[in-house]
């Protein structure tokens, strides 16, 4: 649309709708686009990360990233604080906390009302996780060195469900992985990749 090459990812806020590329009535036309070709459009999201330039990120992220002096990141980015769980230059972000867990189930069903999209996608959900011990937020659910990922998970895509469905019922919710099966419960689907390998000969 410009010319220029930019960075198009910028996991935290979800808003904005992209100025450069004309705006909220730009992807609203792009979706009617969608719907006339006989699409389902649906909008890929990333509630685990955010990036530090974010104003999730800068704001919140020292408070409600995932923490764990045992990580090491294996990329060398340089990107992520010490002592915090990071991802893509980014930080992890704990869903095992009652702020994060309601503002994610919130600005997704924002998302929903102000597009008039069809569905969301979560990426990364329904993992294996992560081991927060941070002391910086309350934990719903894990006790020290205990992973309760899953079960943050699953609650937390309860809320994202609820909240969509007063937007608008029959909102399709998918992730990445279906996870368990309490979290599936609340899933319209879930991408599952097929890990199987031919034996050698």
């Amino acid at each position: 649309a410009t010319g220029k090459l930019m960075y198009p990812l910028n996991r935290g806020d979800y808003d904005g709708y992209m100025p450069q590329w004309g705006g909220l009535p730009a992807l609203q036309t792009h979706l009617d686009r969608c719907r006339a070709a006989g699409n389902v459009p649906m909008f890929y999201t990333d509630p685990i990360l955010a990036c530090a330039n974010t104003k999730l990120g800068s704001r919140h992220g020292p408070t409600f990233g995932i923490m764990n002096p045992l990580w090491k990141d294996d990329y060398k980015t340089g990107k992520t604080p010490e002592g915090y769980i990071g991802s893509y230059g980014g930080y992890c972000m704990c869903l095992d906390t009652e702020w994060y867990s309601g503002w994610v189930a919130d600005t997704l069903a924002r998302v929903c009302r102000e597009t008039g999209i069809d569905g969301v996608r979560v990426d990364e959900y329904g993992h294996r996780g992560y081991v927060c011990t941070s002391g910086r937020h309350k934990h719903l659910f894990a006790e020290p060195g205990h992973n309760a990922w899953l079960q943050a998970l699953a609650r937390n895509c309860r809320q994202i469900h609820e909240a969509m469905d007063k937007v608008r019922p029959g909102l399709l919710l998918t992730a990445e992985f279906p996870g368990n099966d309490h979290m599936a419960a609340a899933l319209e689907g879930a991408i599952v990749y097929d890990v199987r390998r031919e034996s050698p000969v």
